[in-house]
């Protein structure tokens, strides 16, 4: 049902750009068990909430049609960012090593829309 995506087909060379996040004490993680889960929670539902449903024909209707006319996930991404929703920015280091102190040097923002061949 939703827009036409390529997505990577492998996930090679994760870890180079992996980093960690410190937990916080006012809301902590929780203590890792090394426990599998095989079976979904009850509290882990599934679907749209039964209040919600009478809203969702009307909504992938309208997906449906945006579809038939073509639109497809680098077309969403395009007008994001050609919208300014989250302008894109020229980093010089990875998010990893954005850190208090780093240099930030050569960062900027992105002042243009992205060419219609760079999103794609």
């Amino acid at each position: 049902m939703y827009p036409l995506m390529h997505l990577s087909t492998s996930n090679k060379g994760w870890h180079s750009q992996w980093f960690y996040v410190k937990d916080d004490a006012a809301a902590p993680l929780p203590v890792f068990s090394r426990r599998v889960i095989e079976e979904t929670p009850g509290s882990w539902k599934w679907g749209v909430p039964v209040k919600e449903k009478k809203n969702l024909n009307d909504l992938l209707a309208a997906l449906q049609t945006l579809k038939d006319r073509g639109v497809r996930g680098s077309g969403i991404i395009g007008a994001y960012h050609a919208r300014r929703v989250a302008p894109l920015m020229a980093r010089v280091l990875p998010l990893h090593q954005m850190v208090p102190g780093a240099p930030f040097e050569g960062t900027t923002l992105v002042d243009e829309a992205l060419p219609p061949s760079e999103v794609a």
